[in-house]
């Protein structure tokens, strides 16, 4: 039996129309208990599916559990799709390996969390799966988000100095040729940048000062990918800005993940109370590392 017949099985149960029928209500709130087992991931990819116009957040108790509560949720809804524009189901992880150590971020997890606030600020409905370390850390808020994205259309006219002014003042770093998020590259009237918001780096080509091409690329064959109308080129949103740099704002204006989400929208926490005391931990801890900061500060 395949996943997705499998899922199908469950997706007009009547657990799943239960669910489907307190969603929304004034309590808005319902206990599941017996999911022994996968079963949270096979109720909760049912209730997705039959839900295309909510968003659902998974807060799983460990990373681990999210990263195969993930695993279980593209399975069973069927996700082989390699573009992140058309996958519903995104892991928002953790940038820090501990607080306050910006030196030891994770250029990978910044590139997903990016890529999971670009959606919810977008407005397309997706499932998201965390973990209390990730829900921790704050998110740019929707409105600096928007001013801080630069958004280019096939067949406009658009500057290509403009295009590089707005790069260098966002932090991406020139090279020869990008391979990672942050970096872009200029030969001629081509642009490759790689942006924290997207799996593949973006190629533009222009004609004179019209937006002739857009599309993504491999960086390692060169080869292109898949062609694009419009793309939208975001910055990273965890960098620590200089205090007169673009990126300060990026670094101030933040806010909790939750603040994404609706009231029609889907929460499901693994485990509440466990969840609850690993996130008064982790708020313990964070405010140690902030007082060392501030003694390191004062004593320099």
């Amino acid at each position: 039996m395949s996943s997705t017949l499998f899922s199908d099985l469950y997706t007009h149960s009547p657990i799943v129309d239960n669910i489907l029928s307190h969603i929304g209500s004034p309590q808005g709130r319902i206990h599941l208990s017996g999911l022994t087992g996968s079963m949270l991931s096979v109720v909760g990819a049912a209730t997705v599916a039959r839900t295309p116009d909510r968003n659902h957040l998974f807060i799983a108790g460990s990373k681990e559990e999210a990263y195969y509560l993930q695993n279980d949720l593209e399975t069973l809804l069927g996700e082989a799709e390699e573009d992140l524009d058309k996958k519903r189901v995104l892991l928002f992880p953790t940038t820090y390996r501990r607080p306050y150590q910006t030196e030891e971020t994770d250029n990978a997890n910044v590139l997903q969390r990016s890529e999971v606030v670009k959606q919810l600020n977008s407005g397309r409905k997706v499932a998201i799966v965390a973990y209390p370390e990730a829900l921790c850390e704050k998110v740019i808020s929707s409105q600096t988000l928007t001013r801080h994205m630069l958004e280019i259309t096939k067949g406009s006219k658009v500057d290509i100095d403009f295009v590089l002014d707005v790069l260098m003042d966002y932090d991406f770093e020139r090279v020869d040729f990008v391979v990672e998020p942050g970096q872009y590259a200029l030969r001629g009237g081509i642009i490759d940048v790689f942006s924290f918001a997207n799996e593949y780096p973006f190629r533009i080509e222009f004609f004179d000062d019209e937006v002739d091409s857009l599309r993504t690329f491999d960086p390692v064959s060169q080869l292109s990918i898949k062609p694009y109308e419009n793309i939208t080129i975001i910055p990273n949103l965890e960098r620590r800005g200089e205090p007169s740099s673009p990126t300060m704002e990026l670094k101030q204006d933040k806010v909790p993940l939750l603040h994404y989400f609706h009231e029609e929208d889907c929460i499901w926490v693994s485990g509440l109370m466990i969840i609850s005391e690993r996130l008064e931990t982790l708020f313990a801890n964070a405010r140690t590392e902030f007082e060392k900061q501030k003694t390191t500060i004062a004593q320099l």
